[in-house]
């Protein structure tokens, strides 16, 4: 027992002090992280992506998933703070630069990532019309509401600092884009009877001739995503089936987060290389090629029920597939995050009426994917080389995406 009241006194303190470490130190580690909240604020705004872009000119193809590439980039360096296995890759590329995290400090991850998609789309959707900017701006309010009266007043403004400083950094930065690498070279073209190009115009031509067979028409359909104000655009299709995947396995926000900067990468660097390839070696849709050589009467099967247009080819060169290239990569990163035997229903088109979006079922990603490219086929846009090439392209490069350092 202390006697003497000056070290009593002294002793108090030092309880108090050790107290308040011990108190400090357990705040700090019953701070939330990322894993910890559920998928439903990054799930919600990339559905507002897709809404927007549907009906956004100049979104489609290339446009879109380097949206969702940037966008799914800035969420993820904005919440890695709270993401105890994963890097940020601050000076991993040059001139990446993000904004110190406060670490010892509290965020509201879902908060964080609600500024960053409110920050990012109207810069990426500068045309937007004042119904898709309301439509941001109340879908931000809504998250703000939602998670406000969980924080103090500190921790929600500090989170919203957060997303915000990170996507200004990631804006910045996106003005730097490179050119993408090349695939590898098309079938010789050749108007013989017997080469490789020519028979493979002729599998093209066969497809509907003298008829297109429902279940072909089913899956060209269900693929197309061609058509602006119908729905959104080929390259950002698997950001939308991993939507899908996040509500079926109920996931957390961690994973909602890495899926969709994944995705996103993925498809980004897909489209721009698969572009660079098109426009490098200028390969003619199947229409010309079969109607200069085989039948001048045959049309393809892309119509659009909007307009009434019929017989329609996509205006730029066929090698290798877009849809293909950034399918299978976008495929290729679900894959990766879900299984490569995670099998789905693919809901994308359920309640269209305009054209046969009945749901599909499959046993993997990777076979939507495959489906996806040969869709091309029966549709009269591509010829086999175009799918074929474009799923090994579109494979390689998410795979070199997937090998980043994102996990420690």
């Amino acid at each position: 027992m202390l006697k003497n009241p000056i070290y009593a006194l002294l002793f108090f303190v030092f309880l108090i002090s050790c107290s308040q470490d011990v108190d400090t130190d357990n705040q700090q580690n019953a701070f939330k992280k990322v894993s910890d909240y559920d998928y439903k604020v990054s799930h919600d705004w990339n559905e507002v992506f897709l809404q927007i872009e549907k009906n956004s000119a100049g979104y489609r193809p290339g446009p879109a998933p380097r949206a969702v590439a940037y966008l799914g980039l800035a969420v993820y360096e904005a919440v890695v703070p709270g993401m105890s296995d994963f890097n940020s890759f601050e000076g991993y590329w040059n001139g990446f630069s993000i904004p110190d995290a406060e670490v010892s400090r509290e965020y509201c991850w879902p908060l964080v990532v609600n500024a960053s998609y409110g920050y990012l789309l109207p810069k990426f959707f500068g045309r937007a019309t004042q119904e898709q900017l309301a439509l941001i701006q109340s879908t931000e309010r809504r998250f703000e509401s939602q998670f406000k009266n969980t924080v103090s007043e500190d921790v929600f403004l500090r989170s919203i600092n957060r997303g915000r400083e990170v996507a200004e950094a990631v804006w910045q930065w996106s003005t730097t884009d490179k050119l993408g690498q090349l695939c590898r070279k098309p079938i010789p073209y050749s108007e013989d009877p017997k080469s490789h190009l020519y028979a493979q115009a002729i599998e093209v031509y066969s497809q509907n001739t003298p008829t297109l067979s429902y279940e072909a028409e089913w899956v060209g359909e269900f693929w197309s995503d061609d058509l602006l104000n119908l729905t959104f655009s080929p390259g950002v299709r698997f950001l939308a089936i991993g939507d899908q995947a996040l509500v079926n396995e109920e996931s957390n926000l961690e994973t909602a987060v890495w899926m969709t900067a994944l995705v996103g990468l993925a498809s980004s660097d897909a489209g721009i290389a698969c572009w660079h390839s098109k426009y490098y070696y200028n390969v003619e849709r199947p229409e010309t090629y079969i109607k200069r050589v085989i039948d001048p009467t045959w049309e393809p099967n892309l119509d659009n029920p909007l307009t009434g247009d019929k017989g329609i080819s996509p205006s730029f060169p066929a090698y290798p597939s877009g849809h293909s290239t950034m399918g299978a990569a976008g495929g290729e990163a679900l894959s990766h995050i879900f299984g490569y035997s995670y099998g789905m229903t693919d809901k994308c088109h359920q309640f269209q009426t305009l054209f046969e979006g009945t749901p599909r079922t499959f046993s993997s990603i990777n076979e939507m994917a495959d489906e996806n490219a040969w869709s091309r086929v029966p549709l009269g846009v591509h010829y086999r080389m175009d799918c074929e090439e474009g799923v090994r392209f579109g494979r390689e490069i998410a795979r070199a995406v997937i090998r980043l350092p994102w996990k420690k």
